[in-house]
């Protein structure tokens, strides 16, 4: 994966979101960060954890701390088979957090999953129970190798989610044209769907000029796992953007975007003067494009994150209200 890292100015004066961490699934890292035997240290929820990939490929997480005399995993750490050894006294633990020598306390571990090249923990609040749900994994046949962006932001993950289907600001603060939706919200369990088209206007060499329609199918699987998928059908384009919002501690989240785009598409549809270049060029030149393009009005949305407070009582109808229903689940701890 190709990756590009941020973290963003943020106004010290911004008060703090009253947001609880939800439970669910939620990205510490990528697949690629972790070679086999090798230890990284994590936080999310506030928590300080330890990722490691055992010599036989298995990635395990656990409570940073050492339970004998607290040393940090994470710093020092050595994988020795499919334990980790702790650097201060060499005792060792398994993926499930059992130290090798009886009678001493186990290290807590964390459910995990490797998905779509992210590495998901399952957070149950204060309760310790297993995963209700799972983070599908989507087929990469036909789609080119991810570009991943890493952004630090001072944000929660139900303001990234609810930003999606807060249709009406895509208009007033990124300019898109007749928005239309497809299929309203729905809701189902821990998925969320919601399907709009809109248009925008491009501005090329002095000459604006409506571009086609673009059609907008977001999924979101708990708050810490948002798909976007956009197709621009008059020219047989299709792209994912996959974003992973993770707390890291009291109203700090990691952002990661992930994006991909199908491999097969008519570029003559386009303009038929492309037809002249190789098909691979033209393909990294429009999705390098897109790319850029969403990761510009992306920050337009931090802008409002980072310094904006959360209302909990809003006025308003339609899918934010619904929206907000649905979210309130993964608080029921």
């Amino acid at each position: 994966m190709k990756h590009s890292s941020e973290s963003l100015e943020i106004k010290e004066e911004k008060i703090i979101t009253s947001l609880p961490y939800p439970t669910g699934w939620f990205a510490l890292g990528e697949s690629s960060e972790l070679g086999h035997g090798k230890v990284l240290p994590k936080k999310i929820m506030g928590k300080d954890l330890v990722i490691f990939r055992t010599h036989s490929g298995i990635v395990s997480a656990l409570d940073a701390y050492c339970p004998h005399l607290g040393a940090h995993l994470g710093h020092g750490g050595q994988v020795k088979g499919e334990l980790l050894q702790c650097p201060f006294h060499h005792l060792c633990f398994d993926a499930q957090g059992i130290c090798s020598q009886p009678n001493l306390p186990k290290a807590k571990s964390w459910h995990v999953r490797e998905i779509n090249g992210m590495i998901l923990v399952y957070y149950s609040g204060p309760n310790k129970i297993n995963p209700v749900w799972e983070v599908p994994n989507l087929s990469s046949e036909g789609w080119t190798k991810p570009i991943v962006h890493n952004f630090h932001l001072l944000t929660h993950p139900q303001e990234v989610v609810e930003n999606s289907v807060d249709v009406s600001h895509a208009a007033a603060l990124h300019g898109f044209k007749s928005m239309n939706l497809i299929d309203k919200i729905k809701t189902e369990d821990h998925k969320l769907n919601m399907k709009y088209k809109f248009r925008e206007t491009l501005d090329f060499a002095g000459f604006r000029q409506n571009a086609p329609f673009s059609e907008f199918n977001i999924t979101s699987w708990g708050l810490g796992y948002l798909l976007i998928e956009v197709s621009i059908p008059v020219y047989g384009l299709h792209s994912r953007f996959s974003l992973f919002t993770s707390p890291t501690e009291k109203g700090y989240s990691d952002l990661r975007l992930v994006f991909s785009a199908c491999e097969h598409f008519d570029r003559k549809k386009m303009h038929s003067f492309l037809g002249i270049f190789p098909h691979s060029f033209v393909s990294k030149l429009i999705f390098r494009v897109m790319v850029k393009k969403f990761i510009t009005t992306l920050k337009e949305d931090f802008v409002i994150w980072e310094n904006k407070q959360y209302v909990s009582q809003i006025f308003s109808d339609g899918p934010l209200l619904e929206y907000r229903k649905w979210a309130q689940q993964f608080y029921n701890y």
